[in-house]
């Protein structure tokens, strides 16, 4: 009994295992300081957005801020427009500074995606499901962008891109993302909604396990059931250092839903204590 008990338990732990640990990025907010070249493209990362549900509502949002000092380069005053490529109408991409943001539809970030090694700002700026110009940048620039997603949660990809740009200072941004639906959760992704009740689901379960298998064999051979029985043993440590991996991220998360960026040191023991298990 005690063998089948061990069995079956380990079965359960080696789920609750794959479940917790197969996080990916949580709410996204994200922050760096861009390259001082005149022509570049950098990608920053990505946020699943939920959809609306009403004609009047937003469904996420994203902040941004920028500080530094770019002066606008020489605008092509050569091909003002074009019907087809290279800008796909008015060529006003040249000189200038942007954020750009693909959805994951076929015409936009997927298709971005396959010719990134040889996109010209102008196709950049036609793939983009928004796009905004950050030059000239003289100090501090924020914004905030309201989502409207309509027909499904979809993935958002954050690129900036200087299409002959003149970098005097270098430019710091930070970007924030928010699931404004979702309440409480609202700092998840939709890919990651529930992260948090999982972690706590798992700690609970890893502790029950862990009890049930002592109980299990302290009756089943006695008082010294663990001792005579390595395996056993190791099984049991096994699932209390998967509570205690859980708990510390169930506590990050907390922390998480409230200011968007956790608690590092609890984030870093979580998963710590799951490599142990």
């Amino acid at each position: 009994p005690v063998a089948l008990g061990a069995s079956n338990a380990l079965v359960i732990r080696l789920v609750l295992l794959v479940a917790t640990t197969s996080r990916q990025a949580l709410g996204w907010r994200t922050w760096g300081v861009l390259p001082t070249d005149d022509v570049f493209a950098v990608y920053v990362g990505k946020f699943c957005f939920d959809f609306k549900r009403g004609r009047d509502v937003e469904a996420g949002r994203f902040e941004f801020v920028l500080r530094g000092k770019v002066r606008s380069g020489p605008h092509d005053t050569d091909r003002p427009n074009t019907e087809g490529p290279p800008c796909y109408g008015p060529c006003e991409t040249q000189g200038n500074l942007y954020l750009l943001v693909f959805d994951d539809e076929e015409d936009h970030w997927k298709r971005a995606h396959r010719n990134w090694e040889t996109l010209t700002c102008e196709a950049m700026l036609h793939y983009a499901s928004f796009a905004m110009p950050l030059s000239p940048l003289n100090g501090a620039f924020n914004r905030t962008v309201y989502v409207h997603e309509s027909l499904r949660p979809r993935f958002w990809y954050f690129t900036f891109a200087a299409c002959g740009v003149t970098v005097v200072e270098p430019v710091s941004y930070e970007i924030h993302t928010e699931n404004i639906l979702q309440g409480i959760q609202s700092e998840f992704g939709i890919d990651e909604r529930g992260s948090w009740q999982l972690q706590l689901l798992a700690a609970f379960i890893f502790i029950a396990v862990a009890l049930v298998l002592r109980q299990v064999a302290r009756r089943a051979t006695g008082a010294e059931a663990l001792r005579s029985r390595p395996l056993l043993r190791l099984l049991v440590l096994s699932a209390l250092c998967s509570a205690a991996g859980a708990s510390c991220l169930a506590l990050h998360l907390s922390v998480y839903m409230v200011n968007g960026y956790g608690i590092s040191l609890f984030e870093v023991m979580g998963q710590l204590w799951v490599c142990g298990a």
